[in-house]
C-alpha cells in the first residue's frame, strides 16, 4: 500500500543521506551518486496530489457554459467559429495598447523584460510578439501582461543572463550544443509540426523516449521544449486555434516520469510561454497510472486539468476516439499505430537554411535602416 511505499521512500532517502556523509568524509565520488539522485528526484509520493475528489468538486463548481467551452474545444467546435474574423485591425490596435499600458502602469517588477526591451527590442517583438500573449490568454489584458513578463524571467533562467537575449535558433543564438543533441536524438520527446482537422497544432510528447538509467540536463530538455514551441508560433493559425496536447505514456518505469521535469514543463506552458491548449489526449498509459495521476494532475493547472483525457485500450480503438477529435493517423508516431515518420536530420538541415535566410534577411534590415 501507500504507506509500504512511503516506509521504502524514506528508507532510501537515509541511505542517500547517509551515502553523502560518507562522500564528504572521503572526497567525491563517481557519476553513480548523481544517477542516483537523479532517480530519487524522478518521482515523489509525498508530492501535492489533486484527488479525484477535488476534481470532482472543481469541476461541480464550473459553470455550464465553461463545460460547454471545453466539450467544443475538444471536439474543433470552436474553430468553426474562424477566430480569424474575430480579429478586427481596430480590436487588435485598441487591445495592443491597452496591454502595453498595463505592462507600463501596472506591473512595477519586471527587469528581464525590460532588460530585453534595452538589448534586443527587436527581439521582443518577434519572439515575444505582445499579440502571441493575448490570443494565448483569450484577450484577458492583465492575464497577457503577466504571462509575457513572466516569460522574459523564465527565458533568462533557462538560457542565461546573455544566450537569452539572443534568438532562439539552431545555430549562432541562444540554443546549446546538448539541447540539440536531445533534439535531434529524440525529437518526439516535444514536438509541433503536425495539425488537426481543425487547424490546430498537435503538440507530441512521447514519455518512453527518457532513459531512466541515464542522467540528462532538465534545463536542456525545458529549452529543447522551448524552442519546438517557438517553431510552431511562427504559424499564425496555431497562435488563434491555440494546441492539442497528446502524450504518448506507453511506459514502463515509474523513473520515466520525472516529476521535477514536469512542474518546469507545466509551468512554462501554464504561465510564461503563449500557448493555448484545447485538449490534452494522454493515451495508453500504464498500470500504475492511478498512482502518479493525482501528482500529474496537480501540476498541470486549473486550464489544463479539466481539459485532459484519458485513452486507453487498443492502439485501433485509441486512434478512433482520437479521429472523433479530428486527429488523424497520418499525424501520429508508428510507435501508438500511426503512420507518421520523421526524417529528423533532413528536417533540422532544412531549418539551418531557413533560420540563416532569416538572419541575414535581418541584418540587410538592420543596415538598410541605419543608412
Amino acid at each position: 500500500g501507500r504507506s509500504k511505499r512511503l516506509h521504502l521512500l524514506r528508507k532510501q532517502r537515509r541511505a542517500l543521506s547517509s551515502k553523502r556523509k560518507e562522500t564528504r568524509k572521503t572526497g567525491p565520488s563517481d557519476a553513480k551518486e548523481k544517477e542516483e539522485e537523479t532517480k530519487m528526484a524522478a518521482f515523489s509520493f509525498t508530492a501535492p496530489r489533486f484527488t479525484e475528489e477535488m476534481n470532482e468538486a472543481e469541476r461541480n463548481a464550473m459553470t455550464e457554459e465553461e463545460k460547454e467551452k471545453i466539450q467544443a474545444e475538444m471536439f474543433g467546435l470552436a474553430c468553426n467559429d474562424n477566430p480569424e474574423e474575430n480579429e478586427t485591425p481596430e480590436m487588435l490596435q485598441d487591445a495592443l495598447k491597452e496591454l502595453q499600458t498595463h505592462l507600463d502602469t501596472k506591473i512595477e517588477y519586471k527587469p528581464a523584460y525590460l532588460e530585453a526591451l534595452d538589448k534586443c527590442p527587436r527581439l521582443v517583438q518577434t519572439e515575444s510578439a505582445p499579440i502571441r500573449f493575448l490570443r494565448a490568454d483569450s484577450f484577458d489584458i492583465q492575464k497577457a501582461a503577466e504571462r509575457l513578463v513572466n516569460y522574459w524571467e523564465t527565458r533568462k533562467k533557462l538560457f542565461g543572463p546573455d544566450k537569452c537575449f539572443l534568438p532562439i535558433r539552431l545555430e549562432g543564438g541562444a540554443m546549446q550544443e546538448l539541447d540539440l543533441e536531445y533534439l535531434q536524438q529524440i525529437p518526439e520527446m516535444y514536438w509541433t509540426l503536425n495539425e488537426d482537422d481543425y487547424g490546430r497544432c498537435i503538440f507530441l510528447t512521447d514519455k518512453s523516449r527518457i532513459n531512466p538509467s541515464k542522467r540528462y540536463d532538465r534545463k536542456a530538455m525545458l529549452r529543447f521544449l522551448w524552442y519546438t514551441i517557438h517553431v510552431a508560433l511562427e504559424t499564425e493559425k496555431y497562435q488563434r486555434r491555440g494546441f492539442v496536447a497528446v502524450p504518448l505514456m506507453r511506459i514502463s518505469q515509474l523513473g520515466q516520469l520525472d516529476r521535477r521535469l514536469q512542474v518546469d514543463a507545466f509551468k512554462s506552458l501554464n504561465t510564461a510561454l503563449p500557448v493555448r491548449f484545447n485538449a490534452v489526449h494522454i493515451c495508453h498509459p500504464p498500470a500504475f497510472f492511478s498512482v502518479v495521476w493525482p501528482v500529474l494532475s496537480f501540476v498541470m493547472g486549473k486550464d489544463i486539468r479539466q481539459r485532459t483525457f484519458i485513452r486507453k485500450g487498443t492502439d485501433d480503438h485509441v486512434l478512433k476516439e482520437l479521429l472523433e477529435c479530428g486527429i488523424q493517423p497520418e499525424t501520429l508516431p508508428r510507435s501508438m499505430g500511426g503512420q507518421w515518420t520523421l526524417d529528423i536530420d533532413r528536417w533540422m538541415t532544412e531549418r539551418k537554411e531557413l533560420e540563416a535566410q532569416r538572419h541575414n534577411t535581418d541584418d540587410d534590415n538592420n543596415n538598410n535602416n541605419n543608412r
